[in-house]
């Protein structure tokens, strides 16, 4: 294989053409005008449970994202904003999408779960004998996902449907309303089709990715696992596809859903395993990580503009790479876990590889031991841009990884949040502007957004006494939350 709602009387009814992938409306994905209706500021309360720099907010929350300067939240909840009216309804599978400007702490949501826009057509031939129902079936849109990019302006709202068996069936894209403002986005009116799949033909989006500057989306797309972008300033798909010759030929045009594993049309990058994608800083390139056999992975790097494909290299026995590209796109922050029976995941190895042609290393390797007891590997690796300072989830918990100089051979690693505070399985969001980091938290109250403040510091500096701070002694035997050890953080990775 290549690798290659408003809901409610008084909320207005969309038509079914706001919904057509393919139509002629649907060419570009820009904002096309903000909607009329006026929604008024939320009160969210903030929680202190866990100490002061670890609040949290919000109820129910499935997905967050924080610009790069700490100014602006956007997350999708289930929690019913409290300012609407008591006859309005509001079903179990609701959602609405929150902002919250910090400087203010002004919280507004600006999108909810809206009417079914698609229908379902009856059988060709109607049968009275027949008790089914012969009205066209209305699809309604689960709002799922959702992503602001880095500079807080475009965002990408996913939505899944009962024709899709798995992952998303759209992709929506808007702009989040200025600060102050009180509208409510809909489809066509202030939200648009991002066109990268056919949700009539049942080709899911796996996942979906933006960039940091917000001007291109990259999507993993249908059985194939095909890797898709839309540039967002030429308003135009880029799909890139193995030609008669064997060449890369990059097109702009939709192509035929693939509804199974037999396909004329062979897509130059793809594949039906794992595949984590992870967007350059200058938006140009993507890294990206796939299954590449029977417990081995690999990394390489797509030339967005040309299609051409670069290979790093492989690993063996190893977990999907986790990848941060250093602030200036020459290189690469890689994390792998070795695949170790009995215990499934062995160590982790934290590389850092040239983003050329065979992935050179640029430093000795460091690694992260792991703890008796620890059963899940350390993912979800985000950088604050510095190519110093990281964040990445393990065994429930944020931690912080330090590489001076970023020399991968000099990582140390803390635990920073309490232990009694259960971080979900999530990308978290860092704001190096803040030194803040934005994370759900899952604990027995439910999900809410969490934050880590001063992230930099190993300790809490709003805490007057540090007994109750997420810090151990770093020990090869220490519990959970302990630094590197000092001989372990320069020991070579295994492979």
């Amino acid at each position: 294989m290549p690798f290659h709602r408003p809901n409610g009387r008084a909320r207005p009814i969309l038509g079914l053409a706001a919904a057509v992938l393919l139509s002629s409306a649907l060419t570009g994905c820009e904002l096309l005008g903000l909607g009329g209706n006026e929604v008024d500021a939320v009160a969210v309360e903030t929680h202190e449970e866990y100490g002061p720099c670890w609040p949290t907010y919000g109820d129910e929350v499935r997905a967050a994202s924080m610009s790069a300067d700490g100014s602006r939240v956007l997350y999708l909840s289930g929690e019913r904003p409290g300012n609407l009216p008591d006859e309005a309804s509001w079903r179990d599978a609701d959602r609405a999408v929150y902002v919250r400007d910090n400087a203010t702490g002004d919280t507004r949501y600006i999108a909810q779960s809206w009417d079914p826009i698609d229908k379902l057509p009856v059988w060709a031939t109607d049968d009275p004998a027949r008790s089914f129902q012969t009205e066209p079936l209305e699809l309604p849109e689960d709002l799922a996902d959702l992503e602001m990019a880095r500079t807080s302006e475009r965002f990408v709202l996913a939505v899944k449907q009962s024709t899709v068996g798995s992952g998303f069936s759209k992709l929506y894209t808007g702009m989040v309303p200025a600060a102050g403002a009180r509208t409510l986005l809909l489809p066509d009116s202030g939200l648009s089709i991002v066109p990268v799949n056919d949700n009539r033909a049942t080709e899911g989006i796996r996942l979906f990715t933006l960039s940091d500057d917000g001007s291109k989306l990259a999507v993993i797309a249908g059985v194939l696992g095909e890797v898709r972008v839309y540039d967002f300033d030429a308003q135009q798909l880029i799909t890139y596809t193995i030609d008669a010759d064997g060449d890369v030929e990059v097109g702009h045009d939709l192509p035929p859903a693939a509804t199974g594993i037999d396909t004329s049309r062979v897509p130059a990058v793809a594949t039906a395993g794992a595949m984590r994608l992870t967007w350059s800083p200058g938006a140009d390139r993507l890294a990206i990580a796939r299954d590449a056999g029977v417990g081995e992975s690999g990394l390489a790097i797509l030339d967005v503009a040309t299609g051409g494909l670069t290979a790093l290299r492989d690993f063996p026995s190893s977990t999907l790479p986790d990848i941060v590209w250093a602030a200036d796109g020459n290189s690469l922050f890689v994390m792998t876990t070795q695949i170790a029976p009995p215990s499934i995941f062995g160590e982790t190895a934290l590389r850092r590889i040239a983003s050329a042609e065979g992935g050179e290393e640029l430093f000795a390797g460091g690694r992260i031991s792991r703890p008796p007891g620890y059963r899940t590997e350390p993912s979800n690796f985000a950088g604050f841009g510095d190519d110093e300072h990281f964040v990445f989830t393990w065994e429930g918990a944020l931690w912080r990884l330090d590489t001076p100089g970023g020399d991968t051979s000099k990582a140390s690693y803390i635990q920073v949040t309490p232990a009694e505070m259960p971080v979900m399985y999530r990308m978290p969001s860092v704001s190096p502007t803040a030194s803040e980091v934005l994370f759900i938290v899952n604990d027995r109250f439910g999900r809410h957004i969490g934050r880590r403040l001063h992230a930099l510091e190993d300790r809490c500096p709003l805490v007057a006494t540090p007994e109750d701070q997420p810090v151990d002694t770093a020990r090869e035997d220490a519990a959970p939350g302990g630094a590197a050890p000092a001989d372990a953080a320069a020991t070579p990775p295994s492979p």
